[in-house]
Formats: C-alpha cells, sequence, structure tokens
C-alpha cells in the first residue's frame, strides 16, 4: 500500500519535467525558425555585390527589390497585428514560412530585376508573422517565470542569422555562384518551420495554454456588457515600444552596414579585413541581449526605466567616437562594439520585454507585429538617409553620422522619462471623467 502511494506521489512530478521539457523545445524551434529568417533575410543584402555584377546593375536598381520586401513587410505585419486572433497560429506558421523558404529558393532562378523584384515582394509578405508569431506562442504556451530564459535564447537568433548569411554568401561565392546561397537558406527554412510545427503539434497536446491580451467586460448602465478600452498605461507605453523599435533601427542598422566604410576610409584597413569585422560583430554584441534579460527579468521592473538605464550608457559612446573616430582604431572599434552591446540591451527592454509588460490588455503577437511595422519604416530609411550622407557630406559625414546617433538616444531618453509622468497625468483625467 505504501509502495503504491509513493507512485501517485512521483506521477505528477513526471509530468512537470515533461512539461518543462516541451516548453524548452517549444522555446528553442521558435528560436531555430527566428533565425533562420533572419538569415534568409539579410542573404540578398549580403549578396547585393555579386547581383550588381552578375546582372550589370546600378546599386540603386540592384537595391529596389530590398525596398519592395520592406514595404511588402511592413504592411502585412500591421495587417497580422490586426487579425492574429483570428487565425491559427500553428497553420498560419507552416504555410508562410514553407512558403517563403520556397519563394527564397525562387530568387535563385530569377532571370531579370522584375522577376526578383516580385518574388522579393512575396518573401516580405510571407516574413511577416515570424517574430511576432513566435512572440505569441511563447506568451501562450511559456509560464511568466520562463519569460527570461525564452528571450535569452530568442535573443540570439538575430546575431546567428545575420553571421550565418555571411557565412553561407561567403561560401556560395568561393563556389562561384551567388545563388547557392539562396538554395541553402531556403533549405534551412524549410527545416526549421517543420520542426516547429511538430513541436506546437505536442504543446496543444500536453500543455495549458496561457490566455492573456484579452480585456475583461463590463456592464453599462443599460445592463449590456461592453468591452473596456485601453488603459492610458497601455496607450502610452504602445506607443513608446513602436517609437523604440523605429529608434532602435536607426542607431543599430547603420552599424552593421557602415562599420567597413569607417575603417576603410579612415584608417586604410583592406576590405577583406573589414568585412571578417562585420562578420564577427552580430557575434561580438551579444551580450548585450543577455544584459537586457537581467535587468528586465522580473515584470515588474519597468521597461522605460530599464531602457535609460541602457541609453545613458550607450551615449557615452558616439560623443567620444566624434572626436577619437579617426585617431585610434582599437578605441574606435571598442566603442563601438560596447555601443551596439548596449543598444541591444535596450532592444530587449524596449522591445520583448515591453510587450509583455502589457500584454494583459493586446496580445504580445499584435503588440509585437506594430512595432516591427514601425522598425520596417526605420529600415526604409537608413540606406536613404544616411547614403544621402555619405554621397553629398563626405568631409562631415562621419561627424553627423555620430550626430545622428546622438540625437535619437536623446530623444528616446526624454521620452522614456516623460511617459510615466503623462501616464500618470491620463489616469487622474480618466478617474476624475464623470
Amino acid at each position: 500500500m505504501a509502495r503504491r502511494e509513493t507512485v501517485q506521489r512521483e506521477a505528477p512530478s513526471v509530468t512537470e519535467k515533461k512539461k518543462r521539457r516541451l516548453v524548452n523545445l517549444l522555446v528553442w524551434a521558435c528560436w531555430a525558425v527566428y533565425a533562420a529568417s533572419m538569415m534568409s533575410k539579410k542573404i540578398y543584402a549580403v549578396e547585393l555585390v555579386e547581383v550588381t555584377k552578375a546582372w550589370n546593375t546600378s546599386n540603386t536598381q540592384a537595391g529596389f527589390p530590398l525596398t519592395c520586401y520592406y514595404i511588402t513587410y511592413c504592411i502585412a505585419q500591421i495587417l497580422f497585428a490586426i487579425y492574429i486572433k483570428k487565425i491559427n497560429v500553428k497553420k498560419f506558421f507552416l504555410v508562410t514560412v514553407s512558403a517563403s523558404s520556397v519563394f527564397l529558393m525562387l530568387v535563385a532562378l530569377t532571370q531579370s530585376l522584375t522577376q526578383l523584384t516580385i518574388v522579393m515582394a512575396l518573401i516580405g509578405i510571407t516574413h511577416c508573422g515570424i517574430w511576432a508569431g513566435a512572440m505569441y506562442l511563447i506568451t501562450m504556451f511559456v509560464p511568466e517565470e520562463r519569460h527570461g530564459y525564452a528571450v535569452g535564447v530568442m535573443s540570439t537568433g538575430f546575431p546567428l542569422g545575420n553571421f550565418l548569411a555571411y557565412l553561407i554568401s561567403a561560401g556560395a561565392v568561393g563556389l562561384g555562384n551567388w545563388q547557392y546561397a539562396c538554395w541553402a537558406a531556403g533549405g534551412i527554412l524549410l527545416a526549421t518551420v517543420l520542426l516547429l510545427f511538430v513541436v506546437i503539434g505536442k504543446a496543444d497536446k500536453n500543455l495549458d495554454k496561457i490566455d492573456r491580451g484579452t480585456k475583461e467586460s463590463t456592464v453599462a448602465s443599460n445592463g449590456k456588457r461592453k468591452k473596456e478600452g485601453y488603459s492610458p498605461n497601455f496607450i502610452v507605453s504602445f506607443t513608446v515600444i513602436i517609437l523604440a523599435a523605429l529608434a532602435y533601427q536607426m542607431m543599430d542598422m547603420p552599424i552593421g552596414t557602415y562599420l567597413p566604410k569607417l575603417f576603410v576610409s579612415e584608417f586604410g584597413m583592406p576590405e577583406s579585413y573589414s568585412i571578417l569585422i562585420s562578420l564577427f560583430l552580430p557575434i561580438a554584441v551579444l551580450g548585450g541581449p543577455f544584459l537586457g534579460t537581467a535587468v528586465c527579468s522580473h515584470r515588474h521592473v519597468p521597461f522605460m526605466k530599464a531602457s535609460n538605464l541602457f541609453l545613458a550608457a550607450a551615449l557615452v559612446c558616439p560623443v567620444i567616437l566624434l572626436f577619437v573616430y579617426k585617431v585610434n582604431i582599437v578605441l574606435t572599434l571598442f566603442l563601438t562594439v560596447l555601443y551596439a552591446t548596449l543598444i541591444r540591451g535596450f532592444n530587449t527592454c524596449a522591445g520583448t520585454f515591453a510587450t509583455w509588460q502589457i500584454d494583459s490588455e493586446m496580445n504580445a503577437g499584435s503588440i509585437t507585429a506594430f512595432a516591427n511595422a514601425g522598425a520596417t519604416v526605420a529600415c526604409a530609411i537608413v540606406p536613404m538617409l544616411f547614403g544621402y550622407l555619405f554621397d553629398h557630406r563626405a568631409s562631415s559625414a562621419w561627424t553627423i553620422f555620430y550626430l545622428i546617433f546622438i540625437g535619437v538616444i536623446v530623444f528616446m531618453i526624454l521620452l522614456n522619462a516623460f511617459a510615466p509622468s503623462l501616464i500618470r497625468i491620463l489616469e487622474k483625467k480618466k478617474k476624475a471623467d464623470p
């Protein structure tokens, strides 16, 4: 009898162990799809030089398909954010990401820029739900106490995806055909989404779903139930998250794009060495997301306060670089890596954790998709803004380059500092209204 009771007491612990293992597997499966999508997104940008050579086109012409990618990606993200609660995310993942892997392989078969533009636009549409969908799935199945772990894992997907994009592209060029990279990236992406599909199926059967993002109904004076409006805290925080996503791309994207140019133009570094720096920069700044996770791992820490810790520290770097960027290559590289690391930490606070701090009023997937749409706007602005800067302001380009960073950081610091006061004012006004 005693033995039977012991078995009965141990059974639940085995079940919990299985659930924890499945939660970890789900996080890693989401990570795999995200990393593969980042790799596939970056492949064409890395191969732009080879595309211009192969098709004898200008940089502007070769860059047009990438612009179309961001346009369709932005529009599709907004639509995904609106309708995410009405679709089956598991099936959506399988269909759209599988389609994007096929479209990526089709890039290798295109024979003109018109064909390439159409295919890249389709890839933008099918990429719309990857990051936002992953956040939605994590908040649906992963307990809150495991969110810090999930963020730590997911944060490595972006740098690893970029690293693989450069690595695969270099291998393809070494083999004599840039199109090989599209075949490889498409195959990897397809394999990861099939893995995620299997894992989600197991999660549906074995894990409890966490219902978030649903506002409670209230009873109006006429006796009918009505849905509450969004709180001042959500409205202001949501606005800050979108602006933070845009600001992050303005502060981070130019580093990876123009850092090699700095070392070549100011220090005479061979281009092959500068490319190696670009290859390993995403890995060098990997500590940033983990720092952000450490600061924000407790949900009671306001994301705006945590964000300002990283922004204030990051502000020092471009200020110093204004005076040393052409004087000392070692110090310039160190400050650049430190700056990029701190900015990644800021993005973890103002991006992932921020969405989870307000997802009781809108699901994290929708919030993330709207934020990504804001980030996409910056992705479209950066090439034009900084391209014009280096084309027409050559003598003062790098000074303006760092002044832009300083301006964006100061703006975000002031926004984060003012937003809590605005929330309190709006809440008092809401309470005072009859």
